[in-house]
């Protein structure tokens, strides 16, 4: 999947150290329009609490039942100051909506 299906969830998984169900947003654009990045990863990130909050990913993913959930983001490309601002905004929400917040930018 990409950032441009805006309307579903990439991965999705259990994390063997913590138990945790982790949701994967796999972001292989790179910054070149920052707008539209963000934009979409708004829109991406807003896919993911809906399937969380929504109960969708209980039936879709039964073992998530009575698990603490992960979002997770994978950057391709090196992350602009706007996109850092925008990751700090929504880490607060996501954690104020009782979920974790990561993120990384894959080495290669």
């Amino acid at each position: 999947m990409t950032l441009k299906n805006v309307d579903v969830v990439d991965n999705i998984g259990i994390d063997k150290n913590s138990g945790n169900v982790v949701l994967s947003i796999i972001d292989e654009h790179d910054w070149e329009n920052e707008n539209e990045h963000l934009t979409l990863l708004q829109e991406k990130i807003n896919t993911y609490l809906r399937f969380i909050e929504s109960d969708e990913i209980f039936v879709s993913y039964p073992k998530s039942k009575g698990k603490n959930v992960d979002i997770n983001i994978i950057f391709k490309f090196d992350i602009p100051k706007s996109g850092r601002e925008f990751l700090q905004q929504a880490t607060e929400i996501i954690k104020d909506a009782g979920f974790n917040f990561k993120y990384e930018i894959l080495k290669t």
